[in-house]
C-alpha cells in the first residue's frame, strides 16, 4: 500500500501532485460564497439568519447551536472587510449603518453631534452628482 500526503496529492502535475482541489480550500470559499449570499441577500431566509446572528452590525460573539453559524462567523468579518461600495445613485446604502465607508458611522460616534435622519440614504446627500452634506458636517469631516 502506497500512502502520499493529501498536501502532496492537491500540488499540481507540473510540481508531482495530482491536481485534486484541497477539501479546506473548497470549504473556505463556499462557506464565503454562503455569508456573502446572506449578507447581500434580500430573501426571507437570509433576513432572519441575519437577525439571528448578527446584533449591532457586529457577529455575535457567544455560543448558540448553530453549525452553519459556527462556520461562518469568521467569514462575516472577511466579507465585511473585503467588500466595496458602488454607490451609484445612493438610493440602497444607508448613509449612518452601512459599511459603506470603511466603518458604520454611527459606529465611528460621527454622527453625534449632527442632526442626521439614522435611516438617511446616500442618496440624500447627493445633489447633481455632488455631496450635499450640512455645513457642520463637512467642516469637521473634509
Amino acid at each position: 500500500m502506497v500512502i502520499v500526503a493529501w498536501k502532496k496529492v492537491c500540488k499540481p502535475y507540473d510540481q508531482g501532485g495530482l491536481g485534486i482541489k484541497s477539501i479546506v480550500s473548497l470549504n473556505v470559499l463556499v462557506n464565503l460564497k454562503l455569508c456573502w449570499h446572506m449578507v447581500h441577500s434580500e430573501e426571507s431566509c437570509s433576513a432572519l439568519l441575519i437577525s439571528r446572528l448578527i446584533g449591532n452590525d457586529r457577529e455575535i460573539n457567544h455560543n448558540i447551536s448553530s453549525s452553519l453559524w459556527s462556520s461562518l462567523k469568521n467569514d462575516y468579518n472577511v466579507i465585511l472587510e473585503s467588500s466595496t461600495w458602488l454607490l451609484r445613485n445612493g438610493q440602497n446604502i444607508n448613509f449612518c449603518s452601512n459599511y459603506w465607508w470603511g466603518e458604520p458611522l454611527i459606529n465611528l460616534h460621527l454622527i453625534t453631534n449632527f442632526v442626521l435622519d439614522v435611516g438617511a440614504k446616500v442618496y440624500d446627500f447627493i445633489q447633481n452628482s455632488q455631496w450635499n452634506f450640512i455645513y457642520d458636517f463637512t467642516n469637521n469631516f473634509p
